[in-house]
């Protein structure tokens, strides 16, 4: 069974926002309790929770029925408190932490039968505490600006993950080069990945767009020239880094601007300058293309 709670309200704006977030509150109280009481007789595999405005920040672990609430066949779940990221104020803080523990706690009552988590404009996640999600086999974030290090603990948690999506997502207010963090897990995640990345911000100048269908599988990278810009080279260096081919070279540093690079120039010096690290053998390193975790 699938159930989409969309907890929509167009009047959400100014004074009106604190009713429409006792409304939100309400609503998806109501149909947790629904849920709990309904017992066994509901399997419920797929859970959509949308809603708009203030959002949501009831404590789902304090209400009374929460003990009895059965999510083991959940395998799908949907998150995404649109409008909640961007109130300043202390209640608006308390709130986006709110959303993020009642995601936790729904996690923690399907972590062993979740296949499939999709997570919109949510903040204050990743958590630090990261929960097992041993079956998960897709993640997507969108609308985010996630902890790395957090993402990294969380990956880490999910040994069957074969499909990882990004759009508009930023990583620790803009701190680029903590991309890597992110690009190692991938890169030493023990099964292959299809990796889809949509608006994803690594620098100032532009934002990356990236698809690979196999993480395990770098053919089409090591089929094609290195372009003598690194601008221009990033699809197959991030390629050929993810599959574990070559260390962290020039193009992918100047993407996450640890290396500067003028947009209208980015040109090598020579055309000897090309990935060293890709010996005969594969996955060689060299000193120009160093992989430095």
């Amino acid at each position: 069974m699938r159930l989409t709670c969309n907890l929509e309200s167009t009047e959400i704006r100014n004074r009106r926002q604190t009713f429409s977030a006792s409304i939100c509150e309400a609503l998806f109280s109501a149909v947790m309790e629904s849920i709990a009481l309904a017992g066994d007789s509901i399997k419920l595999s797929e859970l959509d929770l949308l809603y708009e405005g203030a959002g949501c920040g009831v404590d789902c672990t304090q209400l009374p029925y929460w003990q009895d609430l059965n999510l083991e066949h959940l395998r799908t779940l949907v998150l995404d408190p649109d409008g909640i990221c961007e109130p300043s104020s202390n209640s608006g803080t308390g709130r986006r932490q709110s959303v993020a523990e009642t995601l936790n706690a729904i996690l923690r009552k399907c972590n062993g039968n979740l296949t499939e988590l999709r997570l919109q404009n949510l903040s204050l996640w990743p958590t630090t505490d990261p929960i097992p999600l041993p079956a998960l086999k897709r993640l997507s974030l969108a609308g985010m600006d996630i902890d790395p290090i957090a993402t990294q603990a969380w990956m880490s948690e999910m040994p069957t993950l074969s499909r990882f999506e990004l759009d508009g997502i930023t990583v620790d207010g803009g701190e680029y080069g903590e991309w890597k963090r992110i690009f190692d897990t991938i890169r030493n995640h023990p099964v292959p990945m299809l990796v889809d990345f949509e608006g994803v911000t690594t620098n100032d100048m532009c934002e990356l767009n990236f698809h690979m269908a196999d993480t395990f599988d770098a053919s089409d990278a090591l089929a094609m020239e290195q372009d003598k810009s690194p601008w221009d080279d990033i699809d197959r260096s991030l390629a050929l880094y993810l599959a574990g081919k070559i260390g962290w070279n020039r193009s992918l540093r100047v993407w996450l601007q640890e290396e500067e690079c003028d947009f209208d120039e980015g040109r090598y010096s020579s055309l000897e300058e090309v990935d060293e690290s890709l010996e005969e053998g594969g996955d060689g390193e060299s000193e120009e293309d160093t992989d430095e975790g």
